[in-house]
């Protein structure tokens, strides 16, 4: 076997044990998990307008009006 497939072997092994996990988890407790979900999405997206006001203010500020 070459570094190169044990490498990728290990990647996948990796992502399949992700999946595993965030599979269990929901299956254990899907409402305390859908909870941080939609925590973590809100956050997300609170950061994303952020950003979205911050450039419009500065492409506003560029435009000097």
């Amino acid at each position: 076997m070459e570094v190169s497939q044990v490498k990728l072997n290990v990647k996948q092994i990796l992502i399949y044990l992700t999946i595993a996990f965030v599979v269990v988890t929901i299956w254990n407790a899907p409402a305390t998990t859908g909870n941080s979900v939609g925590e973590f999405l809100g956050a997300v997206g609170s950061w994303l307008s952020d950003v979205v006001d911050r450039g419009a203010s500065f492409l506003k500020g560029l435009r000097g009006s």
